[in-house]
């Protein structure tokens, strides 16, 4: 008879519905797929880390629980302990298989940001974006993809998303993504590309933020893009690309890999 068969994480390997056959060494070994370098989320090489908020990790020192990322990272297990934050600074975050967030934990940004890293962020005060999924400040405009460089929809392929950048037939050479519009004192939030196979939380909330510059004169919100292999974002992770006052939010999109 047929069977039904069920490939979760490493701790619960491959299950079976409906008996055994000549077939079960080979698929079992899909259980192990999860250890395999993978397009989306990337080689492991970074092994399995803990930011604790005191120990260098990474070759990151923290100050007052904050890290800040200098080059894109390839986890196989990242932790977060309660009340971290981990800054992208303009790099990408990838865990080939677990992200935990502890209690109160963040990744991502708690104002603007506008320098670059692999990819770009929002823009400089005073200072209007294209190729954006960020909103506009109360002086700038935040433009949204055209056509010719995929449109918004763009990033809703994970393949492409993980990039951070565009490369169409019109749009040959790399076109990055942009966060929020810059506003009279203050930058545009930036941009968060973070691919995680499995994203759990151990308590409480946990936090993905990419928010323009607060206030009067601040910038628009900016954009976060996750890839995870559940249906949705887990419900006790909570987004925030909020902008300044008078100023519009940015985006959150979110992409099953499974």
């Amino acid at each position: 008879m047929g069977k039904f068969i069920r490939v979760n994480n490493t701790t619960t390997g491959v299950s079976f519905v409906g008996g055994t056959s000549s077939t079960y060494s080979d698929l079992l070994t899909l259980g192990n797929l999860v250890d395999v370098a993978d397009q989306i989320y990337g080689s492991g090489a970074d092994g399995s880390v803990t930011f604790d908020g005191s120990s260098t990790v990474l070759s990151m020192a923290p100050s007052t629980s904050v890290y800040t990322m200098t080059r894109d990272i390839y986890c196989y297990n990242l932790t977060l302990s309660a009340n971290v934050r981990l800054n992208p600074a303009g790099y990408r975050i990838f865990v080939q298989n677990s992200l935990t967030f502890g209690s109160g934990s963040t990744i991502g940004f708690t104002t603007g940001f506008s320098t670059a890293g692999s990819i770009q962020q929002g823009g400089a005060n005073n200072t209007a974006v294209t190729h954006s999924l960020g909103g506009s400040s109360a002086t700038q405009t935040a433009t949204a993809p055209t056509a010719a460089t995929g449109g918004t929809d763009y990033y809703k392929q994970s393949f492409q998303a993980v990039r951070g950048y565009s490369i169409t037939g019109s749009s040959t050479t790399p076109t990055f993504l942009r966060g929020g519009a810059g506003g009279v004192s203050g930058a545009g939030g930036g941009v968060v590309i973070l691919a995680a196979r499995f994203i759990t939380v151990s308590s409480g909330t946990g936090y993905i933020k990419a928010p323009g510059t607060s206030g009067s004169g601040g910038g628009g919100g900016g954009a976060i893009i996750v890839i995870s292999s559940s249906a949705a974002l887990n419900s006790g992770i909570t987004t925030d690309v909020t902008g300044g006052t008078s100023c519009a939010a940015g985006n959150v999109i979110y992409c099953q890999v499974a």
